[in-house]
């Protein structure tokens, strides 16, 4: 037992930020004092236990990436609908719907 390490971390509000025991998990300032730690709320991440918020502008790898995404959920979606829909119904305007509405939900979904 004596080779084990053991990690303590300050479970309750503190004056100083102390570190806490996951990757994405912070403390909120305010008042003075930090939060105990967890997760922190929408449009902030963590940074070294701290809650900072999320205002920088995307890189472009990560713009790219959600462009690719987008893009195969729509070729998924058209695809399968494809698939689905005999060679005499593709041109019928229920068709039509059903592609508009693919790309409405891959497009929404970012």
């Amino acid at each position: 037992m004596s080779n084990i390490e053991y990690y303590f971390y300050e479970k309750g509000r503190t004056t100083i930020p102390k570190p806490c025991p996951g990757l994405y998990c912070g403390r909120i300032y305010s008042n003075g004092v930090y939060s105990g730690c967890g997760a922190c709320p929408w449009g902030y991440r963590a940074n070294l236990s701290i809650c900072v918020p999320c205002d920088t502008e995307l890189p472009a790898y990560d713009s790219f990436y959600l462009l690719t995404v987008v893009l195969m959920t729509v070729l998924l979606h058209f695809y399968f609908i494809d698939k689905s829909v005999k060679l005499a119904y593709r041109k019928k305007p229920q068709v039509m719907i059903l592609y508009l509405s693919a790309i409405a939900e891959s497009s929404l979904s970012v």
